[in-house]
């Protein structure tokens, strides 16, 4: 049997930081921090509320909303390479 460690304190530290600055850049609507962070990948797939967005364009084809940022709206899945 595996012996797994749960819940080190380094590795609760490291996610605890990666989420802290996600949530301020989704907060903030920083789009430079959001690109950074998601991964450059066909099999990327963020899961949202009211829809699924596929491939490392499905966050970039966000609208743009009044203020230049991008706004939280449903996009068709992304089916090109």
């Amino acid at each position: 049997m595996v012996d797994i460690e749960i819940n080190r304190p380094d590795v609760v530290a490291e996610v605890t930081r990666a989420f802290d600055r996600y949530e301020a850049a989704l907060v903030g609507n920083d789009v430079a921090v959001l690109d950074e962070l998601f991964w450059d990948s066909a099999l990327a797939l963020r899961y949202g509320a009211t829809e699924n967005l596929y491939g490392p364009r499905g966050d970039r084809r966000f609208p743009r909303g009044p203020s230049g940022g991008r706004c939280l709206a449903a996009q068709p899945r992304d089916r090109g390479p």
